[in-house]
């Protein structure tokens, strides 16, 4: 018998109409509204209700949601941790997320309270370090007019500006390479760890100064976040012209989810992921702030 050849076409998927797109929204919002009070909802119930709505799987409602998270992430607001923001989405859902944000105040006044919330220092006291490799992130667009009237407040930027987070996320840095190196047997090395932005203050570029296994000196920039892997970090012109002049010493390392406790598990873990090198190299910029002076 001659084997038959099977020619694949592809169908188009059909584009979600205004109303599916409203019944996600509307279950995306509650689910983060829900974790921003730190009383989440059950994911599962909420993409079943979506379901009696929409004649959509159960597949493509998570894709919907991860849709809805990657809005969120390109206007730099609080996303529902669990959906992994995923690009390419409608601009007619990008639309429904703004007017969802402009008409309900409420999603903002939960997003200000997650980030105003005092740092966790006793997190400090007993965690478990989980090491990662760097995510693979496209950089989003820049926003268009719509986007920028919608966006009252940069919420990647205000957590920046938290010192004291970032004061914590240093230290925890410091312990780590004191251990490290303190297990590997350089003790010498382990005791010239220096915690430069604190010694020294910031500008020079990198935080903590510290040392390879072979006592070569390693310049170490850290950016602390509670939020997940995926969430952005701000770096400085100067940071970036840093990182390129001492590229063989330079790291950045990212720490992420400060402060959180899985509820399936009674131990603490602080993620963690290292960019060596340039920045200009390891990571997707984009200038955003520029200084002026009339002329």
């Amino acid at each position: 018998m001659t084997p038959s050849i099977c020619s694949l076409v592809k169908v188009g998927r059909r584009d979600w109409d205004q109303r599916e797109i409203d019944a996600t929204v509307d279950a995306y919002f509650r689910l983060l509204k829900a974790e921003l009070a730190e009383s989440p909802l059950k994911k599962s119930a909420e993409n079943a209700r979506v379901r009696q709505t929409v004649n959509r799987s159960k597949g493509a409602v998570e894709y919907k949601f991860q849709n809805v998270s990657a809005v969120l992430r390109d206007l730099h607001l609080y996303w529902v941790e669990g959906y992994k923001p995923a690009r390419n989405y409608q601009g007619a859902l990008k639309d429904a997320v703004v007017s969802r944000l402009e008409s309900d105040p409420t999603i903002e006044e939960f997003m200000l309270e997650r980030v105003e919330a005092p740092v966790d220092y006793q997190f400090l006291a007993d965690f478990q370090w989980n090491l990662t490799t760097p995510p693979a992130i496209p950089l989003a667009p820049a926003p268009d007019r719509r986007v920028r009237r919608a966006v009252k407040r940069d919420y990647v930027a205000l957590e920046a500006q938290r010192r004291d987070l970032g004061l914590a996320g240093e230290e925890a840095v410091v312990r780590w390479e004191i251990e490290q190196l303190e297990r590997a047997g350089h003790h010498r090395l382990a005791r010239n760890v220096r915690h430069v932005s604190v010694l020294e203050g910031d500008g020079l570029g990198y935080d903590i100064l510290s040392f390879d296994p072979g006592g070569d000196e390693k310049f170490i920039e850290v950016k602390t976040t509670r939020q997940g892997v995926e969430w952005p970090f701000l770096v400085s012109r100067n940071e970036v012209l840093f990182s390129a002049e001492e590229t063989d010493r330079f790291n950045l390392y990212r720490v992420f989810d400060f402060g959180k406790t899985s509820r399936t598990e009674e131990q603490r873990h602080l993620g963690l992921y290292v960019l060596p090198g340039s920045l200009e190299r390891s990571c997707s910029l984009r200038p955003e702030v520029y200084r002026g002076l009339p002329r």
